[in-house]
């Protein structure tokens, strides 16, 4: 009897790799990151929108790290790209709800949180993404 292995799949693969190069390349410099740093941005912020788009509305918020958090404000400029995505998933959109105590949520402390990873999706350590507790 054999065991299937599933092994885990960058969250790049979810877009079109001319795109996620576009991408990456935007974060790369707009954010003064080396190419191979902003490529992992930009997968961990796919992953993350996925991530989200496929949680039970009664599971714990998601916060995204601040270091993952420039990839997904590039990607929400592109609009039709943003929205294909979760289309294209037949997942529902994620809308951008800043953490900026300004009315809105916050950054819970870091006591408060437990890291997360999509199931499936490769992650980064030190770019994860954060649960409340």
């Amino acid at each position: 009897m054999s065991v299937a292995v599933m092994e885990a799949t960058p969250a790049r693969t979810l877009v079109d790799p001319a795109f996620f190069e576009r991408l990456s390349l935007r974060v790369a410099k707009s954010h003064g990151l080396d190419q191979e740093r902003a490529e992992a941005v930009t997968d961990q912020a796919i992953a993350y929108l996925a991530t989200c788009a496929q949680k039970p509305e009664d599971a714990p918020p998601l916060f995204m790290s601040r270091a993952v958090d420039p990839a997904w404000h590039a990607f929400l400029e592109y609009t039709r790209e943003y929205d294909t995505f979760f289309a294209s998933h037949g997942w529902p959109k994620v809308n951008h709800n800043p953490c900026d105590g300004f009315g809105g949520k916050i950054y819970p402390p870091a006591a408060d949180v437990l890291p997360w990873s999509c199931p499936g999706l490769a992650d980064t350590d030190e770019l994860a993404s954060y649960a409340a507790a």
